[in-house]
């Protein structure tokens, strides 16, 4: 669910900076085309002799016609309007309409120019010019006032200037920076995210170490008291319980007295090793504590054989354990013992592990390395 407001939050940013990004490029040229159109207005003023004439008499002189064909191929500009003091259109810098100027200014302001005109504020509107054949692909309509020495408007100039270029140039800026920014963004973005994975996982892990030492030993991996005693009692519900085997190491305490016990808990790892290899996987392992284990045979459905295989079992575990166990530098000559009790389907497991348990006190008192 997070990942997916990530992923939203993520869309949802690069669509604004795409749209950010449009608009100022946009703006950009607006402006950028203001200044340009101001700049050509006063060149204009300047090339155009008696422009203010021009403005109420609408026919151009020679002169002023060379005049406005090399103004219109000034820099960016590939054409102009000029409008008198009133907003009215006076004269266009198509060859046509130089051929055939008007002989009056249009009888109805043009509304921009008015604009201009009321407000003495000059603007711009850029233009798609892609499907039109006459138009470059991208331009801009500035319309800027016309000023006198005493800088009073005496008319107003709508410039067409080529923006194709300078959009490119802009819009590759601009487009290389909202990317960067959208990466940016998207670390930003995933460094909480990522946090929050990997506090998620460190609580995950947490929990499951928590799990596993409430139903596991810590050292041999074996089940520990509760999980086995649950597990056990569960079996002889089901009828499933054969028999409680308990094994002591023999003199473990002369093990860590000698050796040190970390020499000691890698011989009970040992020991949980040779349990593994002389069970079945579905009978019960267990670390009751210190050098206590205990094993729950399960019935394998084979009654006239199952005691023997379980005293077999138990045999091969005490062989096992009794063979030199070298650890680093230590060799142990060690033993376990053993007590088995047969569990009936009339006893609980309290029984059951009682008998057990005095099965092995009889083992550790017939000279140990034995089962009873």
């Amino acid at each position: 669910r997070l990942l997916g407001f990530l992923a939203l939050a993520l869309l949802t940013l690069a669509v604004g900076i795409g749209y950010a990004t449009h608009t100022s490029v946009h703006e950009t040229i607006s402006r950028m085309s203001v200044d340009k159109a101001m700049h050509h207005a006063r060149h204009m003023s300047s090339q155009i002799r008696d422009i203010e004439d021009l403005l109420e008499n609408p026919v151009p002189a020679p002169d002023q016609i060379r005049a406005i064909r090399n103004l219109r191929q000034f820099v960016d500009v590939f054409r102009f309007k000029l409008f008198d003091a009133q907003g009215r259109l006076v004269l266009v810098s198509d060859q046509s309409m130089l051929d055939d100027p008007l002989q009056q200014p249009a009888s109805e302001p043009d509304p921009e120019a008015l604009k201009v005109i009321t407000s003495h504020v000059p603007f711009a509107t850029v233009h798609d010019g892609s499907e039109k054949p006459d138009r470059p692909e991208l331009y801009a309509e500035a319309y800027v006032p016309l000023l006198n020495a005493d800088g009073e408007i005496f008319g107003v100039a709508e410039i067409y200037l080529d923006q194709t270029d300078t959009h490119v140039y802009f819009h590759d800026s601009f487009s290389h920076f909202a990317i960067f920014l959208t990466a940016v963004c998207a670390v930003l973005f995933s460094v909480p995210y990522i946090a929050y994975l990997l506090q998620k996982k460190r609580t995950e892990t947490s929990q499951h170490e928590v799990e596993y030492l409430a139903r596991y030993d810590a050292l041999t991996g074996l089940m520990n008291r509760r999980e086995f005693i649950g597990r056990a009692n569960a079996l002889l519900t089901e009828g499933k319980l054969a028999a409680i085997c308990y094994l002591d190491a023999d003199k473990f305490k002369a093990i860590n007295d000698l050796h040190g016990h970390a020499v000691g808990d890698a011989f009970l790892v040992h020991i949980a090793g040779i349990l593994r290899s002389c069970t079945h996987h579905s009978d019960l392992l267990a670390r009751f504590g210190g050098d206590e284990f205990v094993i729950g045979f399960k019935h394998l459905g084979q009654d006239e054989t199952e005691h023997d295989s379980i005293v077999e079992r138990v045999r091969s575990i005490i062989n096992d354990a009794a063979e030199a166990f070298q650890h680093d530098e230590a060799v142990i000559e060690a033993s376990v013992s053993a007590g088995i009790a047969f569990v009936a389907r009339d006893r609980d497991l309290s029984a059951a592990l009682s008998d057990a348990d005095a099965a092995l006190y009889h083992s550790k008192s017939n000279g140990r390395n034995t089962f009873s």
